[in-house]
């Protein structure tokens, strides 16, 4: 057995979702008129995957694309097309080519569910992806942007009419996959200063990107421009070619008049550098492991996985799942020369102390709301307890200052056996509700604690 392994093994776990995905859709949501919202839906497909038949102009495939929404259960609406190809031979169609395409919609607020069902119109294959999405309102009394749209490469206007900004096409990608063959990612988004705004404004944009602990990797040059009272939007380029294969989050914040106004975005994305991967030896620690401990150190890398939406195999042997640990923490890793990942022991330190504190008899502490969120984020910089407000049921407010430019998770003992469970937070991904306090604080009759 080779002692030596390559991060490519990782790829196949972490990314297989991505890399094998033949079908893929993403949306951004910008400020409409009024209330409403514009919801731009992104579709992305492999040229190689599409059947072509030959006809006196070239080869020719389409695709036929069906959009449905729901809200609810409700099928509130549809829409139709047929992306058509015509190619002079199909064997000169390379893997890296991909069918782009997209839609732009008019949304009401409210939370939807786009199922997106493509159909090879030769062949009849069929691929279908859904999407959940919450549709919010733009405040327009205070600064704030959009969606941050992620693309490989911008063309000169024309060139492919429905993704034209300005004077240039920016292609998007579905994705989010960059790399080797896309090294540089660009982005475009959308600022909306305030409707009371009269005159221009100095805005000063601030760029970082953070791994899946939320730890700050990469910070990026500060971009100043002025802008404003109008909305206007700015195109940035980000060389990726300093990170490694693997999950991030590239964070924007965009700053009015120095420290006045401020609004915040993020947005996950995928890197794969198969050519770039060192090489890791496996450390002693994994032949000091009994297969107790791998098992679980693996659970408990799961359990973190699971909040990062990776996928990961479950058919691994117990070396294979010791080598896989070993591979995962190296990406974190200050110092591969040295046996030990400080990220690795913080995050087992932080899963012990979680199991300490919230133990109960339906599951280990970690695996709580609040071990979940100490395991992957440290002990808050404040926190608000509130165990005893009169005709109120006990909370606590979370604050965490440096987390995605600050955020708050707050817990309700519920059910009153102090369970403490998650009802409200403004981090992306987690469970999101402004009326917490009326729904599940104030004591108005039975909660069922779902």
């Amino acid at each position: 057995m080779k002692t030596n392994f390559k991060i490519s093994i990782l790829v196949a776990l972490f990314f297989i979702s991505i890399l094998r995905a033949e079908f893929s859709i993403d949306v951004c949501r910008f400020k409409g008129e009024g209330n409403n919202i514009y919801v731009e839906l992104y579709l992305d497909l492999p040229r190689s995957t599409l059947t072509h038949y030959q006809t006196p102009e070239g080869w020719y495939g389409a695709l036929q694309i069906e959009v449905n929404v729901f809200q609810d259960t409700t099928l509130v609406a549809t829409d139709s097309w047929t992306i058509k190809d015509l190619v002079e031979n199909p064997k000169q169609i390379t893997t890296a080519q991909r069918l782009i395409d997209g839609r732009v919609y008019v949304f009401a607020t409210g939370d939807y569910l786009l199922i997106v069902e493509a159909q090879d119109s030769i062949s009849s294959r069929k691929w279908q992806q859904s999407l959940p999405i919450t549709v919010e309102t733009f405040n327009d009394q205070e600064l704030s942007i959009s969606d941050i749209e992620f693309s490989s490469y911008i063309l000169p206007a024309g060139e492919h009419p429905r993704f034209d900004r300005g004077e240039c096409t920016i292609i998007p990608n579905p994705r989010r996959l960059f790399g080797n063959l896309q090294p540089f990612l660009i982005t475009y988004f959308e600022i909306y200063p305030p409707v009371t705004d009269s005159q221009p404004s100095i805005f000063n944009i601030n760029r970082w990107i953070t791994d899946v602990f939320g730890e700050t990797i990469l910070t990026l040059p500060t971009i100043q421009i002025t802008g404003g009272p109008e909305s206007f939007a700015d195109i940035d380029t980000v060389n990726l070619k300093t990170l490694s294969t693997g999950s991030w989050t590239l964070n924007i914040e965009v700053r009015q008049n120095e420290n006045e106004k401020t609004a915040f975005k993020s947005q996950r994305f995928f890197v794969y550098q198969p050519d770039n991967t060192p090489t890791i030896t496996p450390s002693p620690r994994i032949k000091k492991l009994d297969s107790l401990a791998i098992e679980n150190e693996f659970k408990e890398v799961e359990f973190l996985l699971t909040k990062s939406k990776i996928t990961i195999s479950d058919d691994m042997n117990l070396e294979d799942k010791g080598k896989f640990l070993e591979a995962f923490w190296r990406r974190y890793d200050d110092d591969p020369s040295t046996p030990e990942v400080p990220a690795r022991n913080l995050f087992h330190k932080r899963v012990i102390e979680a199991d300490e504190r919230w133990n109960n008899s339906r599951m280990p502490g970690h695996k709580t709301d609040r071990g979940r969120i100490y395991s992957l984020y440290g002990e808050p910089d404040e926190k608000e307890m509130h165990p005893h407000d009169i005709h109120a049921k006990p909370y606590e407010i979370w604050s965490y200052h440096k987390l995605k430019g600050g955020t708050i998770f707050i817990f309700v003992d519920r059910s009153g056996f102090g369970e403490y469970t998650l009802v409200h937070s403004n981090l992306p991904g987690e469970v999101y509700n402004e009326d917490w306090y009326e729904n599940y604080v104030i004591k108005s009759g039975t909660d069922s604690g779902r």
